[in-house]
């Protein structure tokens, strides 16, 4: 689907698609049974997911700077998970170990970040696919 639809356009809805099996999860795992069933189809949207991530970077990216962007995307993920796991755990700290509401914290910032990424497309489709190169000052 990514080569035949475009990277941009298969991103956002399997994004939006782990979103959806997270709130799933949330509201009908009961027990291990059920807990697999739900752990596998999130695992399917996730796959799905990153293969169209691993489709899309280099055509969101300009690439005369690949790198670079590449190496900026990893260190503000890595920065953005280290400074998020401490309030994490005093979170779920306060909820007394409710790791139930994990499936909601995620399933809101997955949803919240695939509504952003439309804005990503849009400004992508406004400028017909040509990526601007940013240069050093």
């Amino acid at each position: 689907l990514a080569d035949r639809l475009h990277p941009l356009r298969v991103f956002a809805p399997t994004y939006f698609l782990i979103g959806l099996t997270y709130v799933g999860s949330y509201f009908f795992v009961h027990d291990k049974w059920s807990y697999l069933f739900w752990t596998c189809l999130t695992i399917t949207a996730q796959f799905a997911n990153g293969i169209t991530y691993g489709a899309l970077l280099p055509q969101l990216f300009p690439r005369e700077k690949f790198g670079q962007f590449c190496s900026a995307n990893a260190t503000c993920s890595a920065l953005l998970c280290l400074l998020l796991s401490v309030p994490m755990g005093h979170l779920f700290d306060l909820l007394h170990s409710n790791y139930r509401v994990a499936y909601l914290i995620g399933a809101g910032s997955i949803i919240g970040a695939s509504l952003m990424f439309m804005k990503v497309h849009r400004n992508y489709e406004a400028r017909h696919g040509k990526v601007p190169v940013p240069h050093a000052g």
